[in-house]
């Protein structure tokens, strides 16, 4: 499941989140290590990414 890359370090291996298109956004993915704040209203689905990335992990 791990890539390596990512936006902000290009050498630091990166774990996916299941969600190609948030993957590439993120230049490959979450990088390991790092610590992720989803936010957002009401119905803006960050549970769905939670249990997504969860279920893909």
């Amino acid at each position: 499941m791990g890539r390596e890359g990512s936006a902000q370090n290009p050498k630091a291996p990166c774990v996916s989140t299941g969600i190609p298109g948030l993957d590439k956004l993120l230049g490959g993915g979450i990088p390991r290590g790092y610590l992720l704040l989803v936010a957002g209203g009401p119905g803006v689905g960050k549970t769905i990414l939670s249990v997504k990335y969860i279920y893909e992990g």
